[in-house]
């Protein structure tokens, strides 16, 4: 009910604002709504940066953790192969052409020292582990660039959700 009304009130403020909305959802997946959890290994100041991370999304789309791994969960972990991070998802294909995922982990780097910038990369990994794929939208988390300087991630503005990730939550 509640996602209804925000696709209409969405869809309203697109007709006003004479805007195109840009957002694509991975190809065929089933939707779905896994529980977290965050590996102990994650420093407890980045564990507080993923809660607030979600905090900015569960307005739109409820994140839950949980305190324990299994395997119907995202597993959020260090992965220091990239200097942000990234979303690995693995499942199969139906016969309809349909995606049915069995295992998604968001891997982030331990090296990130900056906030904003910390949280804008966990946010697009958390879209991407509801769906959301990469667009060419200026301002959407899902069209985001880092700065690396001297092998280090620069800091960036507050992550502020656009339309077109909210979009892209609720479909």
């Amino acid at each position: 009910m509640i996602y209804t009304m925000l696709k209409l009130i969405l869809s309203y403020i697109c007709i006003i604002q004479n805007c195109i909305l840009g957002y694509t959802l991975i190809n065929g997946i089933i939707p779905y709504q896994k529980k977290y959890y965050i590996s102990s290994q994650i420093s407890n100041v980045h564990k507080l940066w993923i809660k607030d991370s979600m905090e900015i999304i569960n307005p739109i789309k409820n994140l839950e953790i949980q305190e324990y791994y299994d395997s119907d969960c995202i597993r959020i972990y260090y992965n220091n192969l990239r200097y942000t991070g990234f979303t690995e998802f693995e499942g199969y294909l139906t016969d309809n052409n349909e995606w049915i995922v069995d295992k998604i982990d968001i891997g982030i780097s331990s090296n990130i020292n900056y906030y904003n910038t910390f949280l804008t990369i966990m946010i697009h990994e958390l879209l991407h582990a509801n769906g959301c794929m990469h667009n060419d939208i200026e301002g959407s988390i899902m069209n985001v660039s880092i700065l690396v300087l001297n092998n280090e991630v620069q800091n960036t503005e507050f992550p502020i959700l656009h339309l077109d990730d909210i979009s892209c939550l609720i479909s």
